[in-house]
């Protein structure tokens, strides 16, 4: 079956609807009972099966909106699919979806409330700007929604994976200063305007679009297609979608990752032009990956006989198949050993770091969880040490742009090494 176009491949997940001033975060998802809105009238139903990663975490991931949902799973009431544990291994599961689905038109009170709390006294400039939108639009939300929508198109913003660090009023300098960033800064200052304009927002994150491994025909979704989007609540139509890095980056949502960087902006390893020879051999072993996950997942006689027929072992024996698993394993190991010793040069510098940081603050109970990630390890700190939580985000970030950057920045990295080493609990 033909997927959708590239511009409806939206991948949902966590939805982000508290915001400290610095940090989005999900709330305690409010669980329902079955899918909160009628799909009585789904058309245009696209049925998947999904093969996920395991990630520890309970997300699944489906195309907007689904339309039934999985075995083993409930939906919360923000249209989030959620498994009914961490997904700790790899999971296969059939869902259908309706990008056609319309939303439920009831919100409680407090979810709205919820969806307009903003921290005060930070961006005053893009508070300013939400003001005279309102007024203009007088306090239509659909008004407001388009003229958001054309001063994201206006605002001469760039797309880019390295955008500078930003300080405590991350949403103006973002859209009045720096004007560089990716698709968390669009979306979370669409919603930071849109909530200060008095229209109900929050933040989607998920994936968008996906590539077709021309091997096999499977559309596969990679990490560096992950994304932000925004959701605003209009009166008698209910969440809609707002993706404000397709007013400002096209190719991002229409193409892919590398039509919409600025040329000479670093890419992940399979997203570069050069290396198309590499993306050749990644897409004959996602091929053979694919195949050896469904038989495992799916494993019967049939899938057994149909999967070694198609590696060209027509009557197999115990020794055909030795020696086929034998040579598929020693791919595995050889690609492993190469993205591993990548990983290794390319992460250690700033782990140590990161990890400096922890052993300073072990003296004062403080040492990061072996399974705490940076966000959660830096939620822990702000509440230990109130006085210190702007210079440990300003470190947060830091390790988390050279944690996630496919060329990390040197000076970058001195500056962290410094602010750790200067740190004082």
């Amino acid at each position: 079956e033909t997927p959708p176009p590239q511009s409806q491949l939206y991948w949902r997940g966590p939805v982000m609807s508290e915001f400290d001033g610095r940090l989005w975060r999900a709330g305690m998802p409010r669980v329902v009972d079955g899918l909160p809105y009628d799909t009585a009238r789904a058309e245009g139903v696209i049925d998947q099966e999904v093969t996920l990663e395991a990630h520890n975490k309970p997300w699944l991931f489906a195309l907007e909106l689904p339309a039934s949902l999985p075995a083993d799973s409930f939906m919360s009431r923000d249209y989030q699919l959620l498994a009914k544990g961490p997904v700790r291994a790899r999971l296969r599961y059939d869902v259908r979806s309706s990008p056609k689905l319309a939303p439920g038109q009831e919100e409680s009170e407090s979810a709205l409330n919820r969806a307009l709390a903003l921290p005060a006294n930070i961006n005053p400039r893009s508070r300013e700007l939400a003001a005279r939108l309102r007024q203009e639009s007088d306090g239509d939300p659909r008004r407001i929604a388009a003229a958001l929508e054309s001063f994201f198109a206006r605002a001469l913003l760039i797309y880019t994976l390295n955008p500078p660090l930003l300080g405590q009023n991350s949403v103006d300098e973002f859209l009045f200063d720096s004007k560089r960033g990716f698709c968390e800064h669009f979306a979370a200052s669409y919603v930071f305007l849109a909530r200060a304009a008095g229209v109900p927002a929050r933040v989607v994150t998920g994936y968008q679009g996906g590539e077709i491994n021309p091997v096999d025909g499977i559309l596969v979704v990679r990490q560096y297609d992950a994304h932000a989007w925004a959701e605003i609540w209009l009166p008698g139509r209910g969440w809609q979608r707002v993706d404000p890095t397709a007013a400002s980056a096209p190719s991002r949502i229409e193409a892919n990752l590398a039509a919409a960087v600025p040329a000479g902006d670093p890419l992940p390893l399979l997203a570069q032009p050069a290396f198309a020879w590499l993306k050749e051999i990644r897409y004959r072993l996602d091929a053979v990956g694919f195949a050896w996950n469904q038989w495992v997942l799916g494993y019967n006689p049939q899938k057994q006989k149909e999967f070694l027929e198609n590696l060209g072992m027509r009557a197999p024996d115990w020794k055909s198949m030795t020696s086929a698993l034998a040579l598929f394993c020693g791919l595995l190991l050889l690609g492993f050993t190469v993205w591993a010793l990548r990983q290794r040069q390319r992460l250690a510098p700033a782990q140590a770091a990161w990890d400096n940081l922890s052993r300073k603050l072990a003296r004062h109970q403080l040492a990061r969880w072996p399974w705490e990630g940076p966000r959660d390890y830096l939620a822990r700190l702000t509440i230990a040490l109130p006085e210190q939580r702007e210079e440990l985000a300003v470190i947060e970030g830091l390790y988390e742009s050279l944690r996630y950057s496919p060329h990390p920045s040197p000076e970058r990295l001195a500056t962290l090494r410094r602010r750790i080493r200067e740190f004082r609990p």
